[in-house]
């Protein structure tokens, strides 16, 4: 039997033995142990709970629609995903290929209820551990602002040490930018105009020096760290650090910005969903795609623009392409991706008329039990009688918005029915807004537009499956 590894570094420093390299000798010695073939070991050295985004993780699942071996082996459950809804979905897909997924410290019989449950619970401990592991992050951070330390990256004109912000000669540029722009005489667009004139550069996280943009010198602006204040909680206190203005000083910049300051129509944030504008690159420069709309007599035009080019950043002449083009591209590789059976009829178990009758039931009796609850302080006289007909006629308003559906037994809602349902193609096509954007990026990894032409250079682990597992 050939097995495959997959072993993944961890949320903190590896002190308990658990790194990838321990993690590979006890797969090793687990596959031994059974007289099989180990034939490869797919090392993420990067943590996180999305599997689509670990690299190693989606060759795996790639591989394993090519049939390049029988089983999955991991150290524990959750080396493979702490997500529920990752570990659901991908281990569904390797059991349609007949590979299950085994653990060296948590064996499990994947094939029986009791060990399928076992595995479940292993599965929501690991959710757990990482979603508390997650907000005791941000409860530490918030901690660490209140007391006055800097949270995050280090500002233009600062350094990090030991926790600590400490100035360096870049200082000396922002304290520039907001005397200068305290005097009133100048914009955004001035102040980056002059600052390049004179060659200043800034110097990124990996060492190099880039020229400072309207975005640097906006940050400089509006950071209240200059002030020698920090973030804590939405609110402000001071810092540890030095400043180079006073807290009035950064009151006048952001009333002045407030007053005067309008962002351009491209800058602001717009309605309409453009659902690739996160996939789609430009074949010229390699620079990010961003969605606009423009009114051509009484229709809107709307089209993907190289932000590179928007914002001066290379030479690119890449004009404006169609969203019928994208979309066209798009969808005709989405038109591969067959759902699976099993899936459709699982999503179909989920958006039936029974599911929502029960939602509406649930609603129902929440109602009913915040009236129960007002009834009985009107009645001891907590509760004035304006306030309590005012809750009555609140609740009589949402018994009635809350009609349950009179389905019959055993006839689920048609909306996502299988025999209608066989594409991701037909799946985008019923979703809306925000669904569209997030179905993209579930399925599609890169797409790239030239002209007037646009193509998927590479689907996700999930799209290449879909594919690959076309009957």
């Amino acid at each position: 039997m050939r097995y495959a590894g997959y072993t993944r570094v961890g949320d903190g420093p590896d002190v308990a033995g658990y790194g990838p390299a321990a993690q590979a000798e006890g797969i090793a010695r687990f596959v031994a142990a059974r007289g099989g073939e180990l034939v490869g070991i797919y090392e993420d050295q990067s943590s996180g709970r999305r599997a689509d985004l670990r690299t190693a993780f989606g060759r795996l699942i790639a591989d394993a629609a090519a049939d390049a071996f029988d089983a999955v082996v991991v150290h524990k459950h959750d080396r493979f995903a702490r997500d529920r809804r990752d570990a659901l979905v991908y281990k569904a897909l390797l059991k349609q290929r007949g590979i299950p997924v085994l653990s060296v410290l948590e064996p499990t019989d994947p094939d029986s209820p009791g060990g399928m449950l076992v595995e479940g619970m292993l599965e929501v401990v690991a959710e757990f551990y990482s979603l508390n592991l997650a907000q005791e992050v941000r409860k530490g951070l918030s901690r660490r602002a209140a007391l006055g330390f800097h949270v995050g990256a280090a500002p233009f004109g600062y350094r990090l040490a030991h926790g600590m912000l400490l100035p360096t000669d870049e200082l000396t540029v922002a304290r520039e930018v907001l005397e200068t722009y305290l005097s009133g005489t100048v914009s955004d667009h001035d102040l980056v105009r002059s600052l390049g004139a004179r060659g200043l550069r800034r110097r990124r996280a990996d060492g190099a020096l880039v020229p400072l943009t309207r975005d640097t010198v906006r940050s400089i602006l509006t950071s209240p760290v200059y002030a020698g204040l920090v973030g804590s909680r939405g609110a402000v206190v001071a810092g540890r650090h030095p400043a180079i203005i006073s807290p009035a000083q950064h009151e006048a910049i952001l009333t002045q910005r407030g007053r005067f300051f309008r962002a351009s129509r491209a800058n602001r944030r717009s309605p309409r969903a453009y659902p690739f504008s996160s996939v789609l690159r430009c074949g010229r420069c390699g620079g990010p795609m961003w969605g606009s709309a423009s009114l051509r007599g009484r229709h809107e035009h709307m089209t993907y623009r190289c932000a590179w080019r928007h914002q001066g950043r290379t030479a690119c002449d890449q004009p404006a392409i169609p969203s019928s083009l994208i979309d066209r591209a798009a969808l005709a590789a989405m038109e591969r991706m067959i759902i699976p059976r099993s899936l459709a009829e699982a999503a179909l178990a989920r958006t039936d008329q029974h599911t929502q009758r029960e939602r509406a039931r649930a609603e129902l009796t929440a109602v009913d039990q915040r009236l129960r609850r007002a009834r009985t302080l009107f009645l001891e006289g907590l509760l004035e009688p304006d306030a309590w007909r005012a809750e009555e006629e609140r609740a009589r308003r949402e018994e009635r918005r809350l009609r349950i559906p009179n389905v019959q037994a055993g006839r689920p809602g048609a909306r996502l029915a299988p025999a209608t349902v066989r594409t991701i193609a037909a799946l985008f096509h019923r979703a809306e807004g925000a669904e569209r954007k997030a179905l993209a990026r579930l399925v599609l990894a890169k797409m790239e537009a030239d002209g007037r032409t646009a193509r998927v250079i590479a689907a996700t682990s999930l799209g290449e499956w879909l594919i690959a597992a076309t009957p």
